[in-house]
């Protein structure tokens, strides 16, 4: 009798288990679908040993809201422990998941798998859209460069948001972290506001909570700061607030009743110097609860007219963030038009003529990603932006943008010892994609292009013996003149190759719409500057014999793959062995797919194998100067067939420059 007891009392206990498990997973998943995603993680987390069949759906909740905080490594990570039969809109997750990691390949596949009933109609199209938008931006990458803060502004937790000074010294900027504020409901702190300023070595210095406090146990985020940094605009739970700076106190903030709306989120303006025009986004006249774009005009006797929407721009899904800059584009952030994924950022420019606003502009790649991209805001040649893409420190983080990738730098090259100026001393600069060569006139001087905020070689040359190298940063500080000046002192009596250091070369540059980075004039250099400068050409070497015919090699792939297979690495092996030292040879690979997929997507196929052939290349020897790539995807079959072909999804490898003698295609 006790043995029954026993049994039964141990069934009653797993029993037991089992339904705390049940209920546990029930709760986790009532937190994700009130979009509490922090919440839900902490209650996944508190879970110490999960039971087996607990594992599944514990790791799809994790990744889901991992996802949904900008933690995308850690969400595909765990998204791939769970499985395709703990629920249906699992590969719906996972596709977001790939496509949030760069793995558009992946994700496409993915998706294949994907019950499209299941799905809301927004759901469906979004995801979609974003598959097929971000096939075409991957594939045009914009000129620019996209720099994180770094840790001393953005965090583990969430930053956005930021507005900046007018001397273009100071950023002031939202943030939800731990410890400055209580948790709100959605298991985040609530928004507060800090203040960071740079130091003269254009570096962060630690952050202080801005001069207006923020309220305790309330939302309160920065929108814009303007009129000489006089006024400030911020968002304080789902509302627009005004406050003025008056004898160096903020004054209480003010609600914008003009703007405001019962029961409806205002999120987001942008006000003009004359207070007389507002673009806002607002949810009030949305019939499906989507934030809108929509602009506010004051009349002469000081009331306002009722807010007219901007229909060129607005989309069923979110529209918001607006930033009028002072070159009279509009910037905002959208869900809809061609977005990579999440939020992206557009521009757009009032037509007066027509009383239309332009076609939305997607800023493209790098500036857009696949995950939410927003609160843009541009000074001239630099802009800020906040992301949650990957490679960040946290959720949400803060990133500036220059809005080019390379400036003009001048100066002289002399020699450390007898400070004599070297004339006819040839400058190189090899960046990661492109180099630059500039002979110096006869007082030593040069002028030229060079990356910025990025490392490259730069190397000095004087009656062929090298007499300067070193790894340089450009570093761009913004100030009201142009100092670009780089002088470069050389050792005359040659240094070796094994020396090169790495160090930083800073440089002045005055900040409007009308400066062009690649055309500064020289700060303080005195006459014109006279250099010749080479773009992409190789360094004249004497005339070689002419070498015995030599074939060129096609490289083949596998089915949807990228990936140069060991067969052909063979043959490229021994292929860049004969023209790494041929400087003068340029190469273009073709790269190919068959007719199986949709053509954007062959597209891309068709880059990354030729990139692939490229970058093997490069690893044995050959100079990237020689090669260049070319997209063609499905055209040229060498086998006239819809399905799959071997033949057609190869890189051709072609002959462009005139130092090719020897050569015979294969």
């Amino acid at each position: 009798m006790k043995s029954l007891y026993a049994l039964l009392l141990a069934l009653i206990l797993t029993l037991g288990i089992q339904d705390a498990g049940a209920q546990k997973l029930k709760r986790i998943k009532k937190a994700i679908d009130a979009g509490s995603y922090s919440k839900a993680l902490c209650m996944i987390d508190a879970i110490d040993t999960p039971k087996e069949g607990e594992q599944a759906a514990l790791h799809y909740y994790k990744g889901i809201g991992l996802l949904n905080i900008y933690r995308q490594e850690e969400a595909l990570a765990a998204l791939k422990k769970s499985t395709f039969s703990v629920d249906e809109k699992y590969p719906y997750y996972l596709t977001q998941a790939y496509l949030e990691n760069d793995s558009l390949e992946a994700a496409q596949r993915t998706w294949r798998h994907m019950d499209t009933a299941l799905l809301t109609q927004e759901e469906l199209d979004l995801l979609t859209n974003h598959l097929s938008s971000y096939e075409s931006i991957y594939l045009n990458r914009k000129d620019v460069v996209v720099q994180n803060l770094g840790p001393t502004i953005n965090s583990e937790g969430h930053e956005y948001n930021a507005v900046i000074t007018k001397d273009q010294k100071s950023v002031v900027y939202t943030v939800r972290r731990v410890g400055l504020d209580d948790v709100a409901t959605d298991g985040l702190a609530y928004e507060q506001i800090l203040k960071a300023t740079l130091n003269e070595s254009g570096l962060w210095k630690d952050p202080q909570p801005f001069d207006r406090q923020s309220t305790k146990k309330h939302h309160d985020a920065t929108v814009q700061l303007f009129d000489q940094d006089t006024k400030l605009v911020t968002y304080h739970d789902e509302d627009l607030l005004l406050s003025e700076l008056r004898e160096g106190q903020w004054s209480e903030p003010e609600y914008l009743d003009m703007l405001n709306q019962p029961g409806s989120a205002e999120t987001h303006c942008s006000i003009n110097e004359t207070l007389d025009t507002i673009y806002y986004a607002t949810n009030y006249y949305s019939e499906n609860g989507n934030l809108d774009l929509y602009q506010l005009t004051k009349r002469a006797d000081g009331t306002w007219n009722e807010p007219t929407p901007l229909k060129e721009l607005n989309t069923i899904y979110n529209d918001d963030s607006p930033y009028m800059a002072s070159n009279g584009e509009l910037y905002f952030s959208s869900r809809g038009h061609n977005s990579t994924g999440g939020y992206d950022i557009f521009r757009s420019r009032y037509n007066k003529a027509n009383g239309k606003w332009s076609k939305p502009e997607n800023l493209g790649h790098p500036i857009n990603s696949p995950s939410d991209d927003t609160y843009f805001n541009v000074f001239g040649k630099i802009a800020y932006l906040s992301s949650g893409r990957t490679g960040g420190y946290g959720n949400m983080d803060i990133y500036r943008v220059f809005l080019f990738d390379k400036v003009r730098i001048t100066g002289q090259v002399v020699d450390d010892g007898s400070n004599e100026a070297l004339p006819g001393a040839e400058v190189r600069v090899e960046g990661p994609d492109s180099s630059y060569i500039a002979t110096t006139d006869e007082m030593g001087r040069y002028a030229m292009l060079v990356p910025v905020e990025t490392v490259f070689k730069l190397s000095v040359t004087y009656q062929s013996q090298l007499v300067y190298a070193q790894r340089q940063v450009i570093k761009v500080l913004l100030q009201d003149h142009n100092d670009n000046v780089v002088q470069l002192r050389v050792n005359k009596k040659g240094v070796k190759r094994d020396e090169v250091q790495e160090q930083q070369i800073a440089i002045e540059m005055r900040n409007d719409f009308d400066t062009d980075p690649e055309h500064l004039e020289p700060g303080d250099m005195a006459g014109p500057i006279l250099a010749t400068v080479r773009i992409h050409r190789p360094e004249v070497r004497e005339e070689v014999p002419e070498a015995p015919e030599l074939e060129i090699p096609m490289v083949h792939f596998e089915f949807d793959r990228s990936e140069i297979t060991g067969e052909y690495a063979n043959t490229l092996r021994q292929f860049a062995e004969e023209i790494k030292d041929r400087a003068g040879m340029k190469l273009t690979l073709e790269g190919y797919t068959d007719k199986v997929g949709a053509n954007a997507y062959n597209k891309l196929l068709a880059f990354k194998r030729a990139q692939a052939v490229m970058d093997f290349l490069v690893s044995q020897g050959v100079s990237s100067d020689q090669l260049q790539i070319s997209a063609l995807g499905e055209e040229n079959p060498l086998e006239d067939t819809e399905g799959e072909s071997m033949l057609n999804r190869r890189v051709e490898i072609k002959l462009t420059g005139s130092s090719g003698a020897g050569l015979a295609a294969n």
